[in-house]
């Protein structure tokens, strides 16, 4: 999962002495199919208080990310992507296979599923 656009250009200001960049207060979490967010079916953003692991340039969630139970279908979801509080994409990427959600079924992303990664440019 790489870094947004967005937030890439929030760090470089900040570490150039811009703007400060104040911590997320908040993460929420979406699902992707077909390149488009979700919707319907009981959807919604999974707001993710589990905290974060960083080793080198990359950081894995290290908490359960809990969709709950659709009720309606979702389609084959591809992509996840990060939020913070305002609604800011932080990151996206691949899930880790492709996930087909199933009526009545709690939909879950388990711990080191979700990885944001610095790369190298």
């Amino acid at each position: 999962m790489g870094i947004s656009a967005t937030y890439a250009e929030r760090i470089l200001d900040h570490v150039l002495g811009g703007d400060a960049m104040a911590q997320p207060t908040e993460f929420h979490i979406g699902l992707f199919a077909d390149g488009s967010e979700v919707t319907g079916g009981g959807y919604s953003r999974a707001e993710y208080t589990g905290g974060w692991t960083v080793s080198g340039r990359s950081a894995e969630n290290i908490g359960i990310v809990d969709f709950g139970i659709p009720s309606g279908a979702w389609g084959t979801i591809t992509q996840a992507r990060i939020y913070d509080q305002d609604g800011v994409e932080i990151g996206r990427g691949d899930v880790p296979s492709p996930l087909t959600p199933t009526v009545g079924v709690p939909v879950v992303i388990y711990t080191g599923q979700l990885t944001i990664d610095f790369i190298e440019v």
